[in-house]
């Protein structure tokens, strides 16, 4: 058999395993877990038990609706799908009330949203809703985030009935790996870890480049405070981002990967381990997989936090059991990565975009968002915001329409002070920027996919200087412009803060500032600038010089 039909084989069997008329996926995410989720899965248990219901209670994901926590998605065979929000431990036997059998005469509302098109809210709602009456969904466009919510990401099955794993056996079966490479070529995809390098680019570089065995490293560190993106998609639906990885290898031609993930996020891990786990069990990841000639063995390598492991050399110092600092390049990772071979590292989300870019096609892929920046972005809206959580939008949609339209905008009044667009290499984006457009290099860059939103009580200089600190403290200490540099910067900030910085400071905090940006070896010292740069150009009036006093 080939691949496609091995695949079908899976997918039958999956199909034929009974499930329960009812499930119900409480968001047990990170961020769901905070808020209840464990004691909500507990209570509906318990329910689902004392009444003898046949139902399954599932951990799931979060879909992204993270202000609305705690969530339940409700589904039924042929039946359109329910969320609920709002559900606590108490509230948990109203929402079996409300299910058909639930043993309840009368129905009682309890709070719902319409995710994705084919939901319907809650009984008695009188009229269905759709997307676009969603407030937080409005604007979005749901490539990679679909299934976040709505599956068991402990179960491949789910995954196989959604399609999963049907585009890496079609490749198998019918693309060499030079035409998949051509594929992401015309698609036009950008790495999303935040330099937005040509993922086509590296991977031609890769497959080209001689010596063996030829290694992809799935970078899933995240250490930035603010970004949770990669992490909602490795505990809601894991096995996406493997696939992606096995497409990426095979068009490389890796026989080996490793997935490297936050130390911290221990859900993430959990559940990728499970995923791999799965995949090898039937045949997905291994040796010859699906009966091609393709094999791929991964590994699970766990970070310490350190916000330098995003730095890519740095990390393959990690894996290879060394102090996390950065490599001088060239040669670049491509051409001899870890232990001397040739290594791609791709994002996390990027390899989950690989699937939509092969399930759409290259070119129909580029249609979304702008022609420089194709596809869609993964935000995590935080900070002083009305509805925090995860938003899908295609490059192109404005600062506005992620902010007010889908986030609700600054809540309580204030007025919105600036916007951070990327943590600590991030910028601060002033309210008068924000009707442009999201694009890499733009006027609204998207970062590394963490925005916080201040309103008028943040102060922005206390802002960058608490960035500031955190830079320095994550500094590796390899070069001296990062190494010191930020000590230097951190040292005049202060001098601002508390009134006594002369003319002469204010020159020199933007010389430094200039230095650190130009002269430090890797991305951390580079990108610790921009921080300090951007404020300085929005919101000079923060930075004003001691009065009486002269260079």
């Amino acid at each position: 058999m080939n691949p496609q039909e091995q695949l079908t084989v899976l997918v039958d069997a999956a199909g034929r395993r009974p499930r329960p008329p009812l499930r119900l996926i409480v968001a047990a995410g990170g961020c769901g877990r905070a808020r209840g989720a464990n004691a909500v899965l507990a209570a509906l248990q318990q329910e689902v038990m004392a009444r003898g219901i046949d139902a399954a209670v599932v951990a799931g994901g979060c879909n992204g609706m993270c202000y609305a926590h705690v969530l339940v998605d409700v589904q039924r065979p042929d039946q359109p799908r329910l969320t609920y929000g709002g559900i606590t431990p108490g509230s948990a036997p109203a929402l079996l009330d409300e299910q058909p059998g639930g043993g309840s005469r009368e129905p009682r509302e309890a709070a719902s949203w319409l995710l994705i098109p084919e939901f319907r809210p809650s009984i008695p709602a009188p009229q269905p809703l759709t997307p676009s009456r969603v407030p937080f969904l409005a604007g979005q466009q749901r490539l990679l985030m679909r299934d976040l919510g709505a599956i068991d990401p402990a179960e491949v099955d789910d995954y196989l009935l959604r399609g999963g794993y049907g585009l890496l056996a079609m490749a198998l079966d019918e693309l060499m790996p030079e035409e998949v490479i051509a594929e992401v070529k015309a698609s036009g995809l950008l790495g999303r870890g935040g330099a937005y390098f040509s993922t086509a680019a590296k991977w031609q570089g890769c497959r080209a480049a001689s010596g063996e065995p030829k290694w992809l490293v799935v970078n899933a560190e995240e250490g930035e405070p603010g970004v949770y993106k990669d992490r909602h998609l490795l505990e809601g639906d894991p096995h996406r981002v493997v696939e992606g990885m096995l497409v990426a290898a095979y068009a490389v031609g890796a026989s080996r990967g490793v997935f490297y993930i936050n130390g911290e996020a221990r859900l993430a891990q959990h559940r990728v381990r499970q995923a791999l786990e799965q995949a090898l069990a039937r045949g997905l990841l291994g040796e010859r997989i699906l009966g091609s000639d393709f094999s791929f063995e991964v590994s699970v390598r766990h970070g310490s936090g350190g916000y330098i492991l995003g730095e890519e050399t740095a990390l393959l110092e990690s894996i290879e059991g060394r102090r996390a600092m950065p490599r001088v390049r060239p040669p670049f990772p491509v051409e001899r990565g870890l232990w001397g071979k040739p290594t791609v590292i791709n994002n996390a989300e990027t390899l989950a975009t690989i699937r939509a870019v092969l399930e759409l096609s290259g070119p129909d892929f580029a249609q979304i968002g702008l022609p420089n920046a194709t596809g869609t972005k993964l935000i995590g809206l935080s900070g002083n915001v009305a509805r925090p959580g995860l938003v899908e939008v295609p490059f192109g949609t404005t600062m506005r329409q992620v902010v007010e339209t889908i986030g609700g905008g600054v809540p309580g009044g204030r007025a919105l002070a600036a916007v951070l667009n990327g943590g600590p290499s991030g910028v601060f984006m002033p309210a008068s920027v924000l009707d442009e457009p999201i694009q890499p290099r733009g006027v609204v860059p998207p970062g590394t996919g963490g925005w916080v939103v201040l309103d008028d009580r943040q102060s922005i200089l206390g802002a960058v200087r608490q960035l500031t600190r955190f830079n320095m403290l994550e500094s590796c200490g390899k070069c001296t412009p990062c190494r010191e540099g930020t000590v230097r910067l951190l040292d005049l900030l202060d001098r601002v803060a508390e009134g006594a910085a002369t003319s002469a400071d204010l020159r020199q905090l933007r010389d430094v500032n200039e230095v650190v940006e130009t002269a430090s070896l890797c991305g951390l010292g580079q990108m610790a600038a921009r921080p300090i740069a951007s404020a300085l150009e929005h919101f000079q009036h923060e930075f004003a010089e001691a009065p009486c006093t002269s260079g």
